[in-house]
């Protein structure tokens, strides 16, 4: 009886942990990561002062397809993902406090789209 409530005890604990995961992690090499930030200026601040970055939670945040390689997010989970350099994303993710995470789901089977041409184009079938 007592070590079916202790299963049970140690079984929602596990859940509860998954539960409260937060989007954004702090990775410093050779430990692991600290997945404790929900706002992206706290996260790349405190990244900064370990000599980390700021990465986005790959069960909590999925970019978008297409992205290029690098996203900024500001609060609220405002994502643009328009970075080819990670140098540019982090210039402007100090100006609007934000932080400047990896594209994450970035699918090789799918072609970029040619430089120039407007992927929502509306096309007649006339």
């Amino acid at each position: 009886m007592m070590l079916r409530k202790l299963l049970i005890a140690a079984f929602s604990a596990a859940l509860s942990a998954n539960a409260l995961a937060a989007p954004f992690c702090v990775d410093v090499t050779g430990l692991p990561q600290q997945c404790l930030y929900v706002d992206p200026n706290a996260c790349r601040a405190e990244a900064t002062r370990q000599r980390g970055q700021c990465v986005a939670n790959p069960n909590e945040v999925q970019t978008p397809l297409r992205a290029q390689a690098f996203c900024l997010v500001t609060a609220g989970n405002t994502m643009s993902c328009t970075y080819p350099d990670r140098a540019d994303c982090d210039r402007d993710s100090v100006r609007l406090k934000g932080a400047c995470i990896p594209s994450n789901s970035s699918d090789p089977t799918i072609p970029a789209p040619a430089p120039g041409v407007d992927e929502y184009q509306v096309k007649r079938p006339y």
